[in-house]
Formats: structure tokens, sequence, C-alpha cells
């Protein structure tokens, strides 16, 4: 679990999301939350609301540009995963095979 805890924390791109914002067992209120990202690191706040999908877009938008201008590429996953143990490589050649061999497996079916 190498990912789950970044280098160097004080610089690693955090950003904290709030749930529930439709009202329903709400426990902290948007003020609380971004009071407490100023004053532990000056993180950025989100809500978004798991039922109606609000919130959801503008997270993930967030959470892309905050990787783009991030410069510590250890603590991203990788471009590439051919170094990965047990990594596919992925490509025209290996698509073409897959449909040669599923057109394979149709043709012995009986069904």
């Amino acid at each position: 679990m190498d990912r789950a805890s970044p280098k160097d924390p004080s610089s690693f791109p955090f950003i904290v999301v709030g749930n529930k914002t439709d009202g329903s067992n709400r426990v902290v209120s948007r003020e609380v939350a971004e009071s407490w990202c100023r004053t532990n690191g000056g993180y950025t706040y989100v809500e978004t609301c798991a039922t109606s999908g609000e919130g959801v877009d503008p997270l993930f938008m967030e959470t892309g540009r905050k990787a783009l201008t991030q410069n510590n590429e250890d603590d991203f996953m990788p471009t590439s995963l051919s170094g990965a143990s047990g990594a596919i490589k992925i490509d025209r050649a290996t698509e073409a095979a897959a449909e040669e061999d599923k057109k394979k497996k149709k043709k012995k079916c009986k069904c």
C-alpha cells in the first residue's frame, strides 16, 4: 500500500470531500468543513451528493487539475504499465489476436 502514504504529505494534492449534501443525515456543515480545510493545510473542499450525483463532476475535474499540476511523479500512477508485475500490453496486435480468439470460440460453440 505504498500509494496510500505519499512520500511528502505536505505537498500531496489532497482533496476533502463532503457527501450527503442533500440534507439527509448531514453531520458536518459546509462552513465547518471549509474552516477545517483552511486550518489543516489549505486543502481543497468539494461537496457531493451520491443520490443525485451533484458535485461529482467538479470533484473529478479538480482531481484531474491537481494531478496535472503535480510535479512529483512518485505520488501518481505510472503512465505505462509495461514494467508492472503481471502487466499485459494492449495494442492493435493484441486486440486483433483477442478478436480472432473470440471468433474461434464462437465457431466451436454448438449453441
